[in-house]
């Protein structure tokens, strides 16, 4: 499944649909020179992490942050 983890909802709907027990976050934004939007930058790599973090964390916390370009979700 391809989404926007930026979109709050879709965020939600896919922890919802998937209900992982451990949530690997790889997403990043701004490694290469062409990423370069410092709103995106800051949105990606904090705010996101913050948001998975808080959203996976029900009922039990189990998310690991690492960079790379992917999330990984095992049940």
């Amino acid at each position: 499944m391809v989404t926007d983890l930026l979109v709050e909802a879709n965020l939600d709907d896919l922890l919802d649909r998937v209900k992982p027990r451990t949530v690997f976050n790889c997403v990043a934004y701004g490694a290469y020179s062409f990423e370069a939007e410092s709103d995106l930058i800051y949105e990606t790599n904090f705010n996101l992490n913050s948001e998975v973090v808080e959203a996976a964390g029900r009922p039990e916390p189990r998310v690991l942050r690492a960079f790379g370009s992917f999330v990984g979700i095992w049940r």
